[in-house]
C-alpha cells in the first residue's frame, strides 16, 4: 500500500542521498555494493553503460517517487508471478 510505498522512498532516499550503509543493490550473489571508491567506480560506469546517462542518485529518486502506486503494484504482481527459487 502507500505507507509501504513512501517507507521504502525513505530507505532509498536513506541510501542512495544520505550515505546509508544499508545499500541493497547488488551485482554478485556474494557481496552487496559499498562506498568504497572501487564500487562507486563500478556503478558509475555500469549505469552510463546501461542507461546512456550519468549515475545521478537524485535524478534516479525522483524517478521512483514519480511512480504512482497502482504500476508499483502492478509492477511487482508481474515480478512476483514470474520469479522462481533459485538456491544459492
Amino acid at each position: 500500500g502507500e505507507t509501504d510505498r513512501v517507507r521504502a522512498l525513505a530507505l532509498a532516499e536513506a541510501v542512495l542521498v544520505r550515505g546509508l550503509d544499508l545499500n541493497p543493490i547488488c551485482f554478485s550473489s556474494k557481496r552487496r555494493l559499498t562506498g568504497s571508491i572501487a564500487d562507486r567506480t563500478f556503478l558509475e560506469t555500469y549505469w552510463k553503460s546501461k542507461t546512456g546517462q550519468d549515475w545521478e542518485p537524485r535524478a534516479l529518486l525522483d524517478r521512483m517517487r514519480a511512480v504512482a502506486l497502482p504500476d508499483l503494484q502492478k509492477a511487482a504482481r508481474e515480478f512476483l508471478t514470474g520469479a522462481s527459487v533459485r538456491r544459492l
